[in-house]
């Protein structure tokens, strides 16, 4: 299937009369250069293009043993990736570096502005024409062909005005950048001092301290019991992210998620106030108290506290315990991307610190307190981020004039 949006064409952006009107083969044509290993991993990512992998912390692709099958890109190279071209994961590179040998890659074959380009392939009218010229069975797992991707139109101002529609955006979006990550910043000091709070009762326990005096630790059934409860028809679907938030699908952006074919009811409810682990990406971080009531996949282990305890700080234990690597050690069977604890006996044998109630209600409202410091940022972000995109679109269209907007670098 394809999805019904309009063509770049028809797409109702009033291009300004002067800009040229090419097919982007006429700008770049494919290549497929493989067997360099020794090159610097890339990637590209929806809300920045072609990055460094190793500049980021969120990618838990691992690298191939064998990696001459990864593709050789440089500096000004058009990088595509075909399955999820559709939300934005196309960007031109100023790196050399080796990409996945499943993206499209394309050599310059022009003198247009490659920052220019980079913010005109990513703006919104390209997105929308990704998505038409994508195909698959369902919308959320489609791909871009070549054959289409090299004939899209691309209109291109005269080079001067590429440069200082590019200048413009670099100082607007910097702008907009350092604003975002300095709200993203004082939240992560605050889960920092939670997490160092609970990593010093870990220390403290038996888990690393043998002697006499250290604190207690159980089996993970003995501070949680698993429940099962028949799905709920008409719920939302529940989530566990690898940020530790368990919430609605809908509460978050739900691209690369795929939906079930069938519409039969799946899974297992949950209720707002259970601790929820991810059976397969706990190990990174996929565990929580479930900010809401819904269905959830089988997959995942849906627990109620025992001996009062409490669910906030219950789902932030396990969860600092999985990134740290501890709970991966007694995990039964590992795959390149994930730990098996799909088994519930097993992982509720896993030994973990016996908290007293009194300091898990205490971090529980540590916890408590930054949520709704979480959700006004990440609403706050969202807007940014929607200013961000239609600045870019509004400036490569031509709909604004850079020069009198100000911010020109």
């Amino acid at each position: 299937m394809t999805l019904d949006v309009p063509t770049i064409e028809n797409s109702g952006v009033a291009w300004p009369e002067g800009w040229r009107r090419v097919p982007l083969w006429a700008l770049f044509e494919r290549v497929k250069d493989v067997g360099h290993p020794g090159e610097e991993m890339l990637s590209v990512y929806r809300d920045y293009g072609v990055v460094k992998k190793a500049s980021r912390d969120d990618n838990m692709n691992k690298t191939a043993e064998n990696r001459n099958i990864y593709q050789l890109v440089d500096d000004r190279w058009l990088v595509v990736n075909r399955m999820k071209a559709w939300q934005g994961s196309v960007g031109v590179s100023e790196y050399r570096g080796i990409v996945s040998g499943h993206y499209i890659c394309f050599r310059p074959r022009h003198k247009e502005h490659p920052r220019f380009l980079n913010y005109l392939l990513r703006s919104q009218p390209y997105v929308l024409e990704y998505q038409r010229i994508s195909r698959g069975v369902r919308p959320n797992q489609m791909e871009v062909d070549n054959d289409e991707l090299r004939s899209i139109s691309i209109r291109l101002p005269p080079l001067e005005e590429q440069r200082r529609i590019a200048n413009f955006l670099d100082g607007e979006t910097r702008k907009i950048d350092a604003i975002l990550l300095k709200k993203i910043e004082l939240l992560s000091l605050l889960d920092e001092r939670i997490d160092g709070r609970i990593l010093e009762y870990i220390g403290a326990s038996r888990i690393v301290d043998y002697s006499d005096s250290a604190n207690p630790v159980l089996p993970i059934r003995r501070l949680l019991s698993k429940v099962v409860r028949p799905a709920v028809p008409g719920s939302e679907v529940i989530t566990a992210f690898r940020d530790g938030q368990v919430a609605t699908r809908s509460s978050r952006r739900v691209d690369g998620y795929t939906l079930p074919s069938s519409a039969e009811v799946q899974g297992q409810y949950v209720e707002a106030g259970d601790v929820v682990v991810h059976g397969l990406d706990g190990f990174a971080g996929a565990i929580g108290m479930s900010e809401a009531a819904g269905n959830c996949s089988p997959v995942y282990h849906v627990c109620v506290p025992r001996k009062g305890g409490n669910s906030l700080f219950l789902g932030r234990l396990l969860r600092v315990l999985a990134v740290s690597g501890y709970l991966g050690l007694f995990a039964f069977s590992t795959r390149e991307r994930a730990v098996d604890f799909r088994n519930w006996d097993l992982f509720g044998r896993i030994p973990v610190p016996d908290v007293p109630l009194l300091l898990q209600e205490e971090i529980g409202e540590w916890i408590r307190f930054v949520r709704p410091l979480r959700i006004l940022t990440e609403r706050s972000n969202a807007l940014a981020e929607e200013r961000r995109q239609a600045l870019i679109t509004a400036a490569v269209t031509g709909q604004i004039d850079v020069t009198t907007a100000g911010g020109v670098v």
